[in-house]
């Protein structure tokens, strides 16, 4: 994809898609992107297989460079997240976009997220009701793409994991996620965030 104005859209999604196989994604936009003070401008999903990937377009830059650090692009990432896909769908569930637009909105608010943080969501993830068992989540590095360069700075990919209750809990007591999110990684190379996946808690 080539977008001269918006050289920072072109080379995230140029990446994903080389990711992805040559999917084309679903580019779902807010209707307030970041220009009119919205934390995301889009969110691009990935139909592979039996699952979505969700990337995030907004917490870098995607036009012209603004910020005074060349060699990183706005907050240096992007947010991941990976979702079963039941067929035919052919649009990812409203509660993802959700989820990712609310990390977003917490990080323009202050927050500091960063690979082996984890976050304990007020009930099901996106208020889904289908996503009961899972009630937080963790931020590690993307298992897909690593960080790629831009006419703006280099991009991280931090992927979001939906934890169960009982992992949640492990990770409060123990004080770190990483383990429970190696547990999950060794199940699930991708980490799919998957409300009927066993607990590894």
């Amino acid at each position: 994809m080539t977008d001269p104005e918006r050289p920072g859209v072109a080379a995230i999604l140029d990446a994903w898609q080389a990711a992805d196989g040559g999917v084309e994604p679903v580019l779902l936009r807010f209707a307030l992107g970041t220009e009119l003070g919205g934390a995301l401008d889009a969110v691009a999903a990935y139909p592979t297989g039996d699952r979505w990937t969700l990337v995030t377009l907004g917490l870098t830059e995607l036009g012209e460079k603004v910020t005074q650090f060349p060699d990183i692009s706005g907050y240096g990432f992007e947010f991941t997240m990976r979702i079963p896909r039941p067929r035919p769908t052919t649009m990812p569930p409203e509660w993802a976009r959700r989820v990712l637009n609310a990390l977003a909105e917490r990080m323009r608010a202050g927050a500091d997220f960063g690979p082996g943080d984890w976050i304990v969501t007020a009930g099901p993830l996106g208020g889904e009701a289908t996503n009961a068992p899972l009630t937080s989540l963790a931020v590690t590095y993307d298992p897909q793409l690593a960080r790629i360069g831009t006419p703006n700075g280099s991009v991280d990919f931090l992927t979001v994991v939906g934890l169960t209750a009982a992992e949640g809990a492990a990770a409060q007591q123990a004080g770190e996620v990483q383990s429970i999110v190696d547990e999950i990684r060794a199940r699930d190379p991708l980490l799919v965030t998957d409300p009927s996946r066993p607990s590894v808690r």
